[in-house]
């Protein structure tokens, strides 16, 4: 028990010290973190702050990762900082779980193997992964996620018959649009919000096409929607593993 209680007390010290005072050993973002943490400690956000580092030590916990490697890893500090900005903006549940499971996944190496993809998912595309969480909605990541499960889907068997559901604005709705917007409530029955979350994700490419999910009767089962960077970047959020990608590969 004191061993565990130990090993808590560490991992807490740990991710403390990465924010407030060992992010200076990264270039050019050390002063601006150690201003931005500064500026958090006399903020009324002290309780949201706890909740972040109670989320990371457990997780890290749990996963049994190298306490003492992250103490003298920079690309841990840098990760552990930029996804505590992330969380002190949002509120949104989902996107906290994903911000906890991308910082756990910068702290340790991935290796994807499936029949599509095999490589190591390296600091540098982390990093890259890191800017695209902070800047998309759970809305387009989880849209991400339906472009790797569509074929899988009753939805997709049914997508060329016309749905007696409408939108807001009266227009009618294949099976797909109905699945999506039930899958992603968020979304709110917005068919052009929906393609416009659709043409990001290809304009950065997460996604192999344009989509106009009114008008779909060029899509095919043939079709793979998601990129092998798209695969990589749901991978880094824990939102796909290896038996399932090779399993909708196919």
């Amino acid at each position: 028990m004191k061993k565990n209680e130990n090993h808590n007390s560490i991992t807490k010290n740990v991710i403390k010290a990465s924010v407030k005072g060992a992010i200076g050993n990264v270039p050019i973002l050390g002063s601006f973190f150690n201003e931005y943490f500064s500026l958090i400690e006399e903020n009324i956000n002290q309780n949201k702050l706890q909740e972040w580092f109670d989320e990371i030590e457990n997780k890290i916990n749990k996963l049994e990762i190298d306490i003492d490697s992250l103490s003298t890893n920079n690309f841990f500090y840098y990760s552990l900082n930029k996804t505590t900005k992330i969380f002190m903006e949002t509120e949104i549940k989902e996107k906290k779980q994903l911000l906890s499971n991308a910082l756990c996944n910068c702290s340790r190496t991935i290796y994807l193997h499936t029949s599509r993809v095999l490589r190591i998912i390296d600091d540098d595309k982390k990093r890259i992964f890191l800017l695209f969480l902070e800047k998309y909605t759970t809305s387009q990541i989880f849209l991400l996620r339906y472009c790797l499960t569509y074929k899988k889907r009753d939805a997709f068997i049914l997508f060329t018959k016309n749905s007696g559901c409408y939108t807001k604005k009266g227009e009618n709705l294949n099976s797909i649009q109905i699945d999506i917007f039930n899958s992603i409530p968020e979304i709110d029955c917005d068919i052009g919000l929906l393609n416009f979350y659709t043409l990001q994700l290809y304009n950065d490419g997460f996604i192999t096409k344009k989509i106009d999910w009114s008008n779909i009767k060029d899509l095919h089962y043939s079709d793979q929607l998601i990129t092998d960077i798209g695969i990589e970047f749901l991978y880094f959020l824990n939102l796909c593993n290896e038996k399932e990608d090779d399993e909708l590969s196919h």
